[in-house]
């Protein structure tokens, strides 16, 4: 998804919300495909990142580091980032 600027930040949560709810349901079947979700459950992080950035009116850049996401996100705004951890 190459968007950039807030106006793509709602995009990316949608995003992030239907791969956590893949997530969930690779759990829920039997077997469980553990790795699989655990997959959807990164990309849910990296999208919701992704988001944060687009709010902010940021580039959205391909990649696929949650550090480096992580990094710049705190660079902008670290209390925001607090809440959201605290809250998680």
């Amino acid at each position: 998804m190459a968007n950039t600027g807030a106006n793509g930040a709602g995009e990316w949560i949608e995003k992030a919300e239907r791969d956590l709810a893949s997530a969930l349901r690779l759990l829920d079947g039997t077997p469980p495909y553990l790795d699989t979700a655990v997959y959807h459950c990164q990309q849910a992080g990296e999208k919701a990142l992704k988001a944060f950035l687009a709010h902010r009116g940021q580039p959205i850049r391909c990649v696929h580091d949650l550090v480096l996401l992580v990094d710049t996100c705190v660079g902008l705004d670290a209390s925001s980032l607090d809440n959201v951890a605290y809250e998680a």
